[in-house]
């Protein structure tokens, strides 16, 4: 079986593939560069592995929350691939997927890249949407803090859970069983936690 995964949604963007079993993965640019880019890499890292369109079995996205125009890149991308091939797309958000790495009796702070110097963290059932400083001023009680970026010096006596290089692996790892599949292909859907940046269009002059 073969499996090729997207993340163009995180702060340490990636795809991967598995073949026979091994996960192969390869960095992806982030911002602007991202679409232009995408589908050189996965050309390249199949054919590195000598594998074909046509062997692939399933595919994987990571449908956010993290970079908005990253999320719409790669679903759409794998959607079309999904219907190209007539395989199955299988998605999963960013909180899912970090689930198995926080530990059961701590409370964690789950914290994502979400742009314009802020946040997503999530701490319990609390979703929050803003800057580290605003997050610390909250004073909200946790004992450990887990994300996909480096944050040095942040929280002072405040454990990190440390996880894998790429989220695109604990993407696999996660739809890898059967019971966290869920909605597939067309119901695939991104998870978005704020609006999109966008800026009032000019006004256009009439000619006479």
């Amino acid at each position: 079986m073969c499996i090729l995964a997207i993340d163009t949604v995180s702060a340490k963007p990636a795809v991967a593939l598995t073949k026979e079993g091994k996960i192969t993965c390869q960095e992806l640019p982030s911002g602007r560069r991202q679409s232009a880019e995408l589908l050189p890499n996965v050309r390249q890292i199949m054919a590195d592995q000598n594998v074909e369109m046509s062997d692939l079995s399933e595919l994987y996205i990571l449908t956010g929350p993290g970079s908005f125009t990253g999320v719409r890149v790669g679903l759409s991308f794998l959607k079309g691939l999904a219907i190209a091939l007539n395989i199955p797309l299988f998605g999963a958000n960013h909180f899912d997927i970090l689930k198995p790495y926080m530990e059961p009796d701590r409370t964690t702070a789950v914290i994502l890249e979400s742009g314009r110097d802020e946040k997503f963290i999530k701490v319990g059932d609390d979703l929050m949407n803003i800057s580290l400083d605003d997050f610390k001023n909250k004073n909200i009680n946790f004992d450990a803090f887990i994300s996909d970026f480096d944050i040095k010096n942040i929280f002072d006596g405040v454990k990190k859970q440390e996880i894998e290089s790429f989220l695109v692996e604990l993407l696999i790892k996660y739809l890898n069983n059967k019971e966290n599949k869920g909605l597939q292909s067309e119901q695939v859907a991104p998870y978005y936690l704020r609006e999109a940046d966008t800026t009032t269009p000019k006004a256009v002059t009439a000619r006479s």
